[in-house]
């Protein structure tokens, strides 16, 4: 069986040389505003991250636009990249559409976002 995570940290170096250095701002609701992700508590986690387009034939005009993005993050222990967190690179903040982890045997080895500013 192939060694996921000796694969992740083969993919994290390869994000972080090609890539840059990236937060992942998680937003967790009130309790009392269960509604409301942003008013809650904010915590940011580092990354790295390599922000690519989507190839023409992915883009239908509704689900994914012309202008949205395609990241690939890196994997943070810490948290599991929700649409409810946002992707932040130097001066760029990215709404995160969609979270799809790469998880071959349930071991994540990277994310791909799709991010739109």
């Amino acid at each position: 069986m192939p060694d996921y995570l000796k694969m992740r940290e083969r993919v994290t170096k390869s994000i972080a040389e090609f890539g840059a250095p990236a937060i992942i701002r998680h937003k967790v609701a009130s309790p009392n505003t269960p509604w409301n992700p942003g008013s809650g508590t904010i915590t940011d986690y580092e990354v790295y991250a390599v922000i690519t387009e989507y190839d023409t034939r992915e883009i239908d005009g509704t689900a994914i636009r012309r202008t949205d993005q395609k990241a690939l993050v890196s994997v943070n222990d810490e948290i599991e990249v929700t649409t409810n967190d946002d992707l932040v690179m130097g001066e760029l903040s990215y709404n995160i559409l969609n979270a799809r982890p790469i998880s071959p045997a349930g071991i994540a080895v990277v994310y791909e976002l799709q991010v739109r500013r």
